[in-house]
């Protein structure tokens, strides 16, 4: 009986100091906004904040902007739960736009389990989704997770993408026109809607399935390691994007033969950014027109 009225007394102790706390007192409108914040640093964090007490779990469940930075990992080590989490957190965070981090580092197994689950989730979820960051492997892998989520999004269910985010983890060293990625890529491809802000990580460029025409910001990345990339395809996708504003180039290009004269030069006639970290300057720059640019970074990797 002394222990029970103990453990009576202390709990009547600890809920007296909660209730008289500092943090008690800041009013639910600051409260959510410092919920907010946290959740921001990690997917995880909103699961953190409601097992603190039971006034933080109720405040975080009515906060449904907690509840919308979703981050999928499938993989031969991924938790078995994913699926059940994810479904949670879509039915939290209600209506709310939606930022959806994907990564597939599995076997092909796991790639293929994951081309079947994750459209019967994010498919119908798809017109809350404004940003979307897909990260694989390999580019095989990546063109047919895309395609899968993509494939049924137009013209039936539209796709409210704003940011498009797609990394390769390990790209190939070279490109060979047999080779069994190149392959895939031209049988599969990436039913792709069209999105204001393209960021391309590894990828081959210019993808066959990118549509330029509603760019606003592109941003390409290759390490140097990579297949370069031609000035060329570089002023393609530049004509191709009328709307291109912001533009950043961090890849090896290919350097152009001493003998060669001319060169094609791409109009971007309201490109305000432009990036430049690659071995050949000079050759990107003369290649492009950009007469409204206000912000310039010139970086030589040569």
């Amino acid at each position: 009986m002394y222990t029970l009225y103990e453990t009576k007394r202390s709990l009547t102790v600890m809920q007296n100091y909660v209730s008289n706390s500092p943090i008690s007192r800041i009013p639910p409108e600051i409260l959510r906004i410092v919920f907010e914040f946290f959740a921001a640093q990690s997917p995880n964090n909103p699961s953190v904040l409601c097992a603190v007490n039971g006034l933080w779990r109720r405040m975080a469940m009515r906060t449904p902007r907690l509840w919308t930075n979703i981050r999928i990992t499938l993989g031969e080590y991924s938790s078995i739960c994913w699926k059940e989490r994810t479904i949670v957190w879509l039915a939290r965070s209600r209506a709310c736009a939606l930022a959806v981090e994907i990564e597939v580092m599995g076997n092909r197994e796991a790639v293929h389990s994951a081309a079947g689950m994750l459209p019967e989730l994010l498919i119908p979820q798809m017109r809350r989704v404004a940003s979307l960051k897909v990260r694989a492997k390999y580019e095989a892998t990546l063109c047919i997770l895309c395609s899968a989520l993509f494939a049924r999004t137009v013209p039936t269910r539209p796709c409210s993408v704003k940011t498009l985010e797609l990394i390769v983890a390990s790209p190939p060293p070279s490109a060979s026109a047999g080779s069994v990625d190149s392959i895939v890529l031209k049988t599969v491809g990436i039913t792709c809607p069209r999105v204001p802000n393209l960021k391309l990580n590894n990828l081959h460029f210019p993808p066959t399935w990118l549509d330029a025409s509603a760019l606003d910001s592109l941003e390409i990345m290759q390490p140097l390691r990579s297949v370069p990339i031609h000035i060329a395809d570089i002023t393609l996708v530049v004509e191709r994007s009328p709307h291109l504003r912001s533009l950043s180039i961090k890849a090896q290009i290919v350097e152009p033969p001493a003998s060669t004269v001319s060169m094609e030069v791409a109009n971007s006639p309201i490109l305000e950014s432009l990036t430049v970290e690659t071995n050949n300057i000079y050759g990107v720059i003369q290649s492009l027109r950009f007469p409204t640019l206000q912000h310039l970074r010139l970086v030589d990797l040569g």
